[in-house]
């Protein structure tokens, strides 16, 4: 009697039936929705805003809301394009990328924002518009995401300084299949 209860144990448990915490592969669930605060210190009032991080597996969805609840601007991310609709000032702007050297990859990207597993602490993004550097990763529901980020933008973006944002996540779903 005793065998089997223990061969059913070591069963479950081998199988993953009996588990603790959330199974997550190296291809986690898509879409995952992050739910953080963000700030920065470059700017002069200090930057504090909530941010709502929808993960599909072709594009990326970022609402930024005021820490009242203010709905300030959607930024879609997709290999083509960067979509951006303001909605404090009701404006769209959107950045083609015409070239396959220039899209995003975002499967790369993707991987530089979520490890599930930690391999490294500081990974870096590489595009033509700016090297997105992030660092800090911790442990948050089994996947790995980086406390700060900092964006380093090309000699192509003028207007532009290096821009440091720092995370604290809040919850993190992911789909259900």
């Amino acid at each position: 009697m005793m065998r089997k209860f223990m061969l059913v144990a070591l069963l479950c448990s081998s199988c993953a039936i009996i588990s603790l915490k959330k199974q997550i592969t190296s291809n986690f669930f898509l879409p995952a929705i992050v739910y953080a605060n963000i700030t920065s210190p470059d700017y002069l009032n200090q930057l504090n805003l909530k941010t709502k991080i929808e993960i599909y597996s072709d594009s990326i969805k970022i609402g930024l809301m005021h820490s009242t609840g203010i709905n300030l601007a959607t930024i879609y991310i997709m290999e083509n394009q960067l979509l951006v609709n303001q909605k404090f000032n009701n404006t769209n702007d959107t950045i083609q990328f015409n070239e396959r050297r220039e899209s995003i990859n975002l499967k790369a990207l993707r991987e530089t924002i979520m490890q599930t597993t930690l391999k490294s602490d500081t990974l870096t993004y590489t595009h033509h518009l700016g090297d997105l550097v992030c660092t800090k990763y911790m442990n948050k529901e089994n996947i790995y995401l980086p406390a700060q980020m900092t964006f380093f933008p090309s000699e192509k973006i003028q207007h532009m300084s290096t821009q440091h944002i720092y995370l604290d996540y809040k919850k993190i779903n992911f789909s259900k299949k």
